[in-house]
């Protein structure tokens, strides 16, 4: 629908927005920069994140990409 956004179930979002914040403010930050950083502080909900998607991969990136478009 129109006007909806993806919501993220990542547990903890905080982490990741700030993060995305002050990688900023030293470089260039990429969708992979972010994934790898999500997998540093939550590997077992990475993990089963991607697993229990069909498009797993692609699924975590677009998640990245809202998280990155905040």
């Amino acid at each position: 629908m129109k006007g909806q956004e993806h919501k993220e179930n990542f547990p903890n979002v905080s982490a990741i927005v700030t993060f995305i914040k002050n990688k900023r403010r030293a470089e260039a930050l990429t969708t992979r920069d972010i994934m790898k950083y999500m997998r540093q502080i939550e590997p077992d909900w990475v993990i089963n994140y991607v697993a229990d998607k069909k498009s797993g991969l692609l699924t975590l990136q677009c998640m990245c990409e809202c998280l990155a478009n905040r």
